[in-house]
């Protein structure tokens, strides 16, 4: 049930952050909604305690979600949207923290989180890009 609800608000999170992918409308709302990203994509899904799990003392935490959050892993803009933030984001040290800490949570995925090995190979496929994608963008900018 919790994880349910935490579901619901990743959906709600990243419908706002898909917004702000673009440096020019950075505005209030982006630093709590990333902040809450993190805190989702931090989440010990093996606590059943709300109180436990909710606390980033222990932020050693690998990504465990339950199936369920398979699709939302596996849409076509999920990933690219961590990595299109970066850019966004990158002149604001916290904000940055918090993408890169939900980037490098989303590269922890240690359960068989997907049905099929094509879900997992499309998951890695799509962060894999994102990478390239976003270090050859910087690429560009040097020269």
């Amino acid at each position: 049930m919790q994880a349910e609800q935490l579901l619901k608000i990743l959906h709600l999170c990243v419908q706002v952050l898909q917004r702000y992918s673009d440096p020019a409308q950075n505005d209030e709302l982006l630093p709590p909604f990333l902040q809450l990203t993190s805190l989702i994509l931090n989440w010990d899904f093996r606590q059943r305690n709300f109180f436990k799990a909710s606390t980033l003392e222990h932020t050693h935490i690998t990504l465990r979600p339950p199936r369920y959050f398979a699709p939302t892993f596996l849409e076509k803009d999920f990933l690219g949207l961590f990595f299109r933030l970066l850019p966004a984001v990158r002149e604001d040290e916290e904000q940055l923290h918090h993408v890169i800490q939900c980037l490098t949570q989303l590269a922890s995925l240690t359960r068989p989180l997907f049905v099929s090995e094509v879900e997992e190979e499309h998951y890695v496929h799509h962060f894999v890009s994102g990478i390239l994608v976003y270090l050859s963008s910087r690429l560009v900018r040097l020269k």
